[in-house]
């Protein structure tokens, strides 16, 4: 491991002394505990909270099984404290979730170094799970009935008589260009029984890896710290040789109690973070008015068995055993008999090649969210009474992670784009955080933390801040959220938007001293940042005009199909005052060159479509496809939903549905952005008024041909010829 230099730390940030001890795969489960003839006394118990305090590790099964009885007794033993029958609402506090999980370091120029595009990263060389992968050669899409529409009237331009036939069951399909370069399947993937459902994938040499659950729903994957979301779930995970693509050959299945919350692959090493909670009993009394009838309660959560207390793992049908071990998890210091939280996080590390090799550790404590660099975890737990940040480093090791550090900053991540306000470079974390000031003249205050690993104290502890006495400047105008965030080496790119869209360039070269080097205002604001190089960065986001009673503030330049010149109508402003209404447009493209950090400047900016068009690149990073295609030059293409305008009645209304495809040459100064072409999918008629699908579909590039995957099915086309696209295959 790389060590920085050892910089004068701002403030001291203590934390225990621990390592996350490995979790073997051999845990047997225990029988409950016996009853005993000693007086039974009702201790009242602690609701779960988050918590800033320093983890320890527990110092036998018996204080993790404390804990965990503990949080399916906190509610009854609440009611039966304050003798009502009321509700009494437990959930931990409401915490701002990341949206969806790309390139942030040296090695990297912003696109694909294959002669293909592939899973856009947050990270380089860390993988991300996604429901298309491809190779090079064969391509994996995984269909599930989540995923899968109903396609008959959304094909208007390509097809005739007939369509593909797929059923909403879920499979993973496999197809190669045949000699027409078009996709065709070669093979198909059914699930192992009719309940289980594939989810994402990974592709590692000829190995494929598809996550898979029964029936769950996809939005508790962001409610981190609600044990009651973890409970009666399951997912699989399935590993496939592809060597010979056309007939795929399983390898072992794994299925795992809980649910799964994040995943990464570095090399052959497969990262599983999965959360659980152990169910109420059956016969449990929610209110109980006695001591009988609290005991009864008691005595039912003391008969649970440990694999009802605790994940367990499951190798190819064999018998389950407990996912770690019970007294190798880690909690929080100040906890004791009175303490409970049901949540158990484990982190467990595969060998991708062969998953019946694992090593699992565990957290029983609070958390929210997560980033991973090539060296090190980071688990974060956000609270509320205090509006501080707790961020737990966990190091990679040859087998699993340890523990390493913990440290404190001020304030929140916030939902938008969580994993991307941390970034970890030469053992450094860089970590953007937001307060809430009650202030609504300036709502927030955005601060950068600049965090180094004390290997002697455990502790990551802030070597600088930003703003600072030296360089007090704002990042961010008042009232200005952060909607936008990217590191790149020694530079990151903030972007803050309430009525104009701001683009901050900090200089990070010397770590202890970050500064504002340069601003930039311009019209709209993005979601997303992509560094092309160490030059100039690209954003996607929406075009937004801000009106000043009804005056337009209009964009500069527009996509040639947005001809209306209708205005957005507005409402009267209230009490006859003049005030300023921000009118969000089409999705807006800008290319921006950095190379003077102090004077950033947008090149050009693309507009396309009006209110209403929408791409799941605006908050999914993975939606977008990039390939690098020379030393200047650039292929990319985004899935997107477009609307017009109506010139007749100033209604907004769709018009087409598919992937936009761009061309960037950063060498010429003039126009280096230009708008190839469009592969439509489905296109407004007389017949068809309204889009079967939503813009979440893959692009893949690859030479001079696109590929476009749209819930199960694949159009192909050449790059320049987007319009004579064939499919759906």
């Amino acid at each position: 491991m790389k060590h920085a230099p050892n910089y004068l730390k701002l403030s001291a940030v203590s934390a225990s002394l621990i390592a996350l001890a490995s979790c073997g795969s051999d845990n047997t489960v225990t029988p409950p505990t016996q009853q005993t003839d000693e007086p039974f006394e009702i201790i009242q118990l602690n609701a779960p909270t988050p918590t800033l305090a320093k983890l320890k590790k527990t110092s036998s099964a018996d204080e993790t099984k404390t804990r965990l009885k503990n949080s399916l007794l906190q509610t009854t033993n609440q009611n039966y404290f304050t003798k009502t029958s009321d509700t009494i609402e437990t959930a931990l506090p409401s915490v701002p979730q990341e949206s969806a999980d790309a390139v942030t370091d040296d090695s990297s120029d912003g696109g694909s170094t294959d002669d293909f595009s592939q899973t856009n990263l947050i990270e380089a060389n860390v993988d991300e799970a996604d429901f298309v992968k491809y190779n090079g050669n064969t391509l994996f899409v995984s269909v599930n009935k989540y995923n899968h529409s109903n396609i008959d009237t959304a094909i208007e331009p390509f097809i005739s008589d007939t369509l593909p036939s797929y059923s909403v069951d879920s499979y993973i399909r496999v197809l190669q260009p045949n000699n027409d370069n078009v996709m065709q399947e070669i093979a198909k993937i059914d699930a192992p029984t009719d309940t289980l459902h594939y989810d994402n994938l990974y592709l590692n040499g000829d190995t494929l890896t598809a996550f898979a659950h029964e029936n769950q729903y996809f939005w508790s994957f962001r409610t981190w710290g609600y044990p009651n979301v973890w409970q009666n779930g399951s997912f699989d995970v399935l590993s496939y040789d592809i060597g010979t693509p056309s007939t795929p050959t399983a390898l072992n299945q794994i299925k795992i109690s809980g649910h799964l919350v994040q995943s990464r692959r570095i090399g052959d090493k497969l990262y599983v973070l999965s959360q659980f909670s152990p169910t109420y009993p059956t016969d449990l009394i929610y209110y109980p008015k006695t001591e009988e009838d609290y005991q009864t309660n008691a005595q039912q959560v003391e008969q649970l068995t440990d694999d009802q207390l605790f994940p367990t793992i499951s190798i190819n049908d064999q018998t389950p055993v407990l996912l770690g071990s019970m007294d190798d998890c880690y909690i929080p210091e100040t906890s004791d008999e009175k303490s409970s939280y049901g949540n158990i996080l484990s982190v467990t590390v595969f060998d991708i090649n062969n998953l019946a090799q694992f090593e699992s550790s565990c957290l029983n404590t609070y958390n929210d969210g997560f980033y991973m660099s090539e060296n090190a975890m980071y688990i974060t737990s956000h609270v509320y009474d205090s509006d501080s940040l707790a961020i737990h480093k966990l190091d990679l090791t040859d087998t699993g992670v340890t523990y390493a550090a913990t440290g404190i900053v001020p304030g929140y991540l916030g939902w938008r784009g969580m994993s991307f306000k941390m970034n970890e470079k030469d053992d450094l974390l860089r970590v953007m955080t937001t307060r809430n000031t009650n202030d609504n003249n300036d709502r927030f205050d955005h601060n950068l933390y600049i965090l180094q690993t004390n290997e002697s104290t455990n502790t990551l502890e802030p070597i600088a801040q930003l703003p600072n006495a030296q360089n007090p400047k704002k990042i961010g105008k008042d009232n200005e959220d952060i909607f936008a965030i990217r590191y790149f080496g020694d530079k990151a790119y903030v972007v803050t938007f309430e009525q104009i869209d701001p683009l901050y360039v900090i200089d990070l070269s010397v770590p202890n001293a970050p500064v504002i080097t340069g601003e930039l205002e311009i019209p709209g604001f993005s979601t997303y940042l992509h560094p092309l190089g160490e030059n100039y960065v690209m954003g996607i986001g929406e075009d937004a005009n801000v009106q000043r009673g009804f005056g337009l503030i209009e964009p500069a330049i527009v996509d040639p199909i947005n001809t209306s010149d209708t205005e957005t109508e507005s409402t009267s402003p209230v009490n006859d005052e003049i005030e300023d209404v921000v009118n969000e447009g089409g999705i807006k493209l800008g290319l921006f060159d950095v190379s003077d950090i102090n004077n950033p400047v947008e090149m050009q900016s693309y507009v396309l479509g009006d209110h209403g068009t929408w791409s799941q690149a605006l908050y999914e990073h993975k939606a977008l496809s990039i390939l690098k295609t020379g030393d200047t030059q650039y292929k990319f293409a985004i899935p997107a939903t477009v609307y017009n305008n109506s010139p007749t009645n100033g209604w907004w209304q769709w018009q087409y549905t598919g992937l936009e495809l761009f061309n960037i040459d950063l060498a010429n100064s003039t126009a280096p952005l230009v708008h190839t072409g469009t592969l439509k999918t489905e296109v407004k008629s007389a017949t068809k008024t309204y889009q079967t699908y939503n813009a979440s579909g893959r692009g893949i590039i690859q030479g001079e041909r696109v590929h476009y995957v749209q819930d199960s099915y694949v159009w192909s086309a050449d790059w320049i010829a987007a319009e004579d696209a064939v499919g759906p295959n």
